[in-house]
Formats: C-alpha cells, sequence, structure tokens
C-alpha cells in the first residue's frame, strides 16, 4: 500500500461511523452522499421537520422533530457537522448536549468558530466546502474534488484535515478574520456567475423566441469560457471587444442595453475589471476612450 493510499484508509477508519449531520439541507444532504461514498457510515442525521422522501442513502441513522436530536443519539458520535444558516449557528449549537472531546464544527464560509455556544470540553471549528451543491442535479451525483476551508482548534482542524482526505479533497487553513474575505471571493466565483447568468439570459431573450432558446444558445459559450479558465489565468483567457480595445462595439453594446439598467450596471462594472486585465494589448489612447465611455454610462 503507497503512503497516500494508507493515510486515506487511516482517515476512513478513524471517522467510520463516528460521524453525524444536524441540519440536512442542500449541503448536508451533498455531505451525507459524500461522506456515505466514502465509506464512513453508518452516518447518523438530523433535521427539525421530517424529509419525505428520506434521501435514499442506506447506511444513515435519521432522527426528526424537536429543537435538538435526542443527547443519548449523538453519544456515539465524535464529530458533529452543523449545516444550519449563518444566523442559526449560535442558537442551534448552544441546544447540543456533547460529550466532553466531541469535535463541533459548523459549515459556514464567512463565520469563524467563536460562533459556536458549546461546552470548553468540546473542540470547535468549521468546515466549509468550496463547492456550490445545487438540488437541479441528480441526487447520486457526486461533485468532483474541491478545497475544504478549516478554522478552529487544533483538534478540530485534525478532524477536519482527515474528514476532508477520507472524500477525495484537499484543504486549506483559515483564520476566523480571513473567512469573510474568503467567503466574499467565493460568492462572486459561483453564486454571481449564476446571476450573471440569469442577465445574459434575459438580454439574449430580446432577440430569441423564449428563455430557453436564449440558455441553449449561450451555454456553450459559457463552457468554452470555463474550459478556458481551466488551468490559466484570467488575463490568459479573457477574450472580446474590451480586450481587443473595440470602442465602437462597445459603443454599441451599451446602446443595446438601453432598456436593461441592470444589465447595463453589469456590463460596465465587469467590462473596466475586463479593461484591467488587458494590460499591454490596448493601447492608451483606446484604453482612455474606453475608460471615459464607462464614466460617462456610469454617471448617467
Amino acid at each position: 500500500m503507497t503512503t497516500n493510499a494508507a493515510h486515506l484508509s487511516a482517515a476512513r477508519d478513524s471517522l467510520r461511523g463516528r460521524v453525524a449531520i444536524v441540519g440536512v439541507g442542500q449541503l448536508g444532504r451533498a455531505l451525507l452522499r459524500e461522506f456515505s461514498a466514502a465509506g464512513l457510515g453508518p452516518l447518523r442525521a438530523w433535521n427539525r421537520s421530517a424529509l419525505e422522501p428520506k434521501p435514499p442513502i442506506s447506511d444513515v441513522d435519521w432522527s426528526f422533530g424537536g429543537l435538538a436530536p435526542d443527547p443519548a443519539w449523538l453519544n456515539t458520535a465524535s464529530v458533529v457537522l452543523l449545516c444550519v444558516r449563518d444566523d442559526a449557528i449560535g442558537e442551534c449549537s448552544a441546544r447540543l448536549s456533547l460529550p466532553a472531546g466531541t469535535s463541533l464544527m459548523h459549515c459556514s464560509g464567512a463565520r469563524g468558530s467563536d460562533e459556536l455556544q458549546s461546552s470548553d470540553l468540546v473542540h470547535r471549528g468549521s468546515y466549509h466546502p468550496l463547492q456550490s451543491f445545487s438540488d437541479w442535479s441528480p441526487l447520486g451525483d457526486l461533485v468532483p474534488p474541491y478545497a475544504v476551508a478549516l478554522e478552529g482548534d487544533p483538534e478540530a482542524l485534525d478532524v477536519g484535515r482527515r474528514l476532508a482526505l477520507a472524500t477525495g479533497h484537499h484543504s486549506v487553513q483559515l483564520s476566523a478574520v480571513e473567512k469573510p474575505r474568503y467567503h466574499a471571493a467565493a460568492v462572486l466565483a459561483s453564486n454571481c456567475l449564476v446571476a450573471l447568468q440569469s442577465a445574459a439570459v434575459r438580454v439574449m431573450q430580446g432577440c430569441t423566441t423564449d428563455e430557453q432558446q436564449a440558455i441553449e444558445l449561450l451555454w456553450p459559450l459559457v463552457l468554452g469560457t470555463i474550459a478556458g479558465l481551466d488551468g490559466g489565468r484570467p488575463s490568459e483567457a479573457i477574450t472580446g471587444p474590451v480586450i481587443r480595445g473595440d470602442v465602437a462595439t462597445v459603443r454599441d453594446n451599451l446602446a443595446a442595453l438601453q432598456d436593461d439598467p441592470s444589465a447595463r450596471t453589469l456590463y460596465v462594472a465587469l467590462s473596466r475589471e475586463a479593461l484591467a486585465l488587458s494590460g499591454a494589448r490596448v493601447s492608451d489612447e483606446l484604453h482612455a476612450q474606453l475608460v471615459e465611455l464607462f464614466t460617462q454610462v456610469a454617471e448617467d
């Protein structure tokens, strides 16, 4: 057995049958699916309201109802992941009765482990999967490897590293102070990308028959753009009229968006970012013309 395989096996053995998830929303279900596929079952999962139908994961001991799990039900879990809204972390964690030595970790990307209200005998941390989990995807589809951001007590960090390793992901350690900026970057890369596609589809509908046709027209372009970004820098992947210094085309684009102020604002903000990536590819004269154009539109 190779060293990496031995580490993976040891991580899985140390966690098998010891993991509980409190809160079974999109993230909770996704983690249960991953943990089960990694052979970490039997798992425990609690949710305040019953799930009908239950996610088809065979090695889960389900518990529903009440304001918190029964303490006896949690006794065999040495790792508890709290998958709840950020503003519910303190309240939900305060209701948990956990044995000394348990590692309690919330899954917020923006908050630190000091949000957890628990006994000093409990190891506190945060475990944030840097990935988007959507109910649109088939439940059986596992996402590709991603990064897990860890923060908290040394003992909780150790558990988090083993949990990430056991499920095929690499981990990075952050401080509580760094997490809001880290999460803002994640929101820009993921949530704002989806919002941008919504705006693009809306604009494209102005020259197509319906929303579905607009989506079908744009999606290959989106995939090609993402492929260009894969493993490369944004400055190497950027294309389009701004990077060519094509002032006339940019002006025409902005004129076409006169009836959609939201999309026009997005176009200007992101085009300014694109212009910052252009480097020497855009002459000083054309660069100045684009800056002036964007400033005029922003001030309208």
